[in-house]
């Protein structure tokens, strides 16, 4: 798992959360392609990358980029759990 995070904090109180635009495209039987635009000034600067495949709920890529309060997110994610004690993904049945 490579996982990176750098963010420079608001001071102030952030405003609501407000979703621009959000869509979602199945690509495969259990991954899923998600873009998503949204305002949100929690953070000025923020920039996350995340490269988990395996051993954790929803595991894929994931790319967020937020200046001043405007994020892109993407992510490629699977849609299944992770299951600890089998050490491999759930079934969709045991869900």
């Amino acid at each position: 798992m490579i996982e990176l995070d750098i963010r420079l904090r608001n001071p102030w109180p952030p405003r609501p959360f407000r979703n621009i635009a959000c869509w979602s495209w199945q690509m495969f039987r259990n991954k899923t392609f998600e873009l998503q635009f949204s305002h949100y000034a929690f953070n000025w600067l923020e920039a996350k990358l995340d490269l988990n495949w395996r051993q954790t709920d929803h595991a894929g890529p994931w790319l967020m980029i937020n200046v001043f309060g405007w994020t892109m997110d993407v992510r490629i994610y699977d849609r299944r759990h992770w299951d600890d004690v089998t050490n491999t993904w759930r079934d969709d049945a045991t869900l």
